[in-house]
């Protein structure tokens, strides 16, 4: 139980040194997203099969010590540079901000428009079908589906963009606005999670959180726990709808504990597979799921990762974490260097967007390109490449659109 020990005085440091004031800051969000996914798999395994730890996963105990570390050395070098953002900036003055709303509308028709056509092309809705994680493969395997895809999460942003409207108009009570709003989230929520897939309207439930966070009340961080305790009871709970025969959702419990070490397991596996052969890609993966756009049989990331590893299931390929993707690319000094620059890099976005840019638009790409900042954590920069040139191309698009962003032309 000494691993266990040293895990939680190691997990706890950061929040005992940084004391993080704000609950979506990133030494306070993406460390616990870390710790609830990564960062507490080798304990889980340690506390349930010991056998199996001390068999292959102990040196992964280890790297995963490191790479959390590493990421915290990052924020603290950025806390030397930069200070935390004063949010009282960001309380932005109360107004109708029609651009917003158009933006928004504009968004919402473009993912409903795709997704008719994503499910007419998928033959039908994946999470109705009786089979229902081989339906949802089975719809992103028919060619041009992933773009149709790409386009219906443009609906989560127009659901984000109406809630801060209505944030940032500081208007209370039940009215035509807000009904709205409820009816965009329901309707959005409803057709991303007809694809199979759970994690769109959790995304899109955290845009409004942190918007309302930001620009009307902040989250303490009891409520915070609360939130993720209810969030990976819902993950759980779709796991077992999706996917009920796998020996993986035999039970809740399983369910649960299940999900506290799929990312270790991933890690175990890349690091074996890996370990065996010689040299690195040296950052050659970086651009493979940009490549994807290209005409013809291209394959992702993950899923060469999969056919690397040698390991067969129905689903699609395999998130290895940062230190997977590191190790993959660099080796162990990989490891080290790339969590400290990732911890680096995404406090001064943090600090950068909230300090820098106008409270709304600042505002605005923090929490659309935090996503992809917490999505590395498990998945890897590699895995994540077309996220983040997705989510930076939607910012601009958003921004411009909308007027938060005014560009003069000589």
């Amino acid at each position: 139980m000494w691993y266990a020990t040293i895990a939680l005085l190691i997990y706890i440091l950061p929040y005992v040194l940084f004391k993080p004031k704000d609950v979506f800051q990133p030494e306070f969000i993406i460390n616990g997203y870390f710790l609830a996914l990564v960062g507490i798999g080798p304990v889980s395994l340690m506390v349930f099969f010991p056998d199996v730890v001390y068999g292959g996963y102990e040196s992964l105990f280890w790297v995963v010590i490191t790479g959390y570390v590493s990421i915290n050395a990052g924020f603290l070098v950025s806390r030397v540079v930069s200070p935390d953002p004063d949010l009282a900036r960001i309380r932005v003055l109360p107004g109708r901000y029609p651009g917003l709303k158009l933006v928004a509308c504009a968004l919402l028709l473009v993912s409903l428009a795709a997704g008719v056509a994503y499910f007419f092309r998928a033959g039908g809705v994946p999470l109705l079908a009786p089979e229902k994680e081989a339906a949802r493969v089975a719809a992103l395997s028919v060619s041009g589906n992933g773009y149709f895809l790409y386009l219906m999460t443009a609906g989560a942003y127009g659901v984000f963009l109406l809630f801060m409207r209505r944030f940032a108009s500081r208007a209370g009570g039940l009215d035509i606005n807000f009904v709205a709003c409820v009816i965009a989230f329901v309707v959005i929520g409803a057709l991303l999670t007809g694809t199979g897939s759970r994690r769109y309207v959790i995304w899109m439930l955290l845009y409004i959180l942190m918007a309302r966070h930001y620009l009307l009340k902040r989250m303490s961080p009891l409520k915070s726990f609360l939130l993720a305790g209810l969030l990976l009871v819902f993950v759980s709970v779709f796991e077992l709808l999706r996917n009920p025969d796998s020996e993986t959702t035999a039970s809740f419990a399983i369910a649960v504990m299940y999900r506290s070490v799929i990312y270790t397991s991933n890690l175990e596996k890349v690091f074996t597979a890996f370990s065996s052969i010689d040299g690195a890609m040296w950052g050659r993966t970086l651009l493979m799921d940009v490549a994807t756009i290209m005409p013809g049989k291209q394959v992702d990331y993950q899923s060469w990762l999969k056919s690397v590893v040698g390991i067969e299931f129905e689903g699609f390929g395999i998130p290895p974490t940062i230190m997977g993707d590191l190790f993959v690319n660099f080796r162990y000094p990989g490891i080290v260097a790339g969590c400290v620059t990732f911890g680096f890099c995404v406090r001064q976005l943090y600090c950068w967007c909230l300090s820098r840019l106008s409270p709304l638009l600042g505002i605005l790409v923090y929490i659309i390109m935090i996503e992809y900042m917490t999505k590395i954590v498990t998945s890897g920069v590699s895995a994540q490449m077309i996220g983040l040139i997705w989510g930076s191309v939607i910012c601009v698009g958003i921004a411009l659109a909308s007027g938060l962003l005014k560009v003069k032309v000589k």
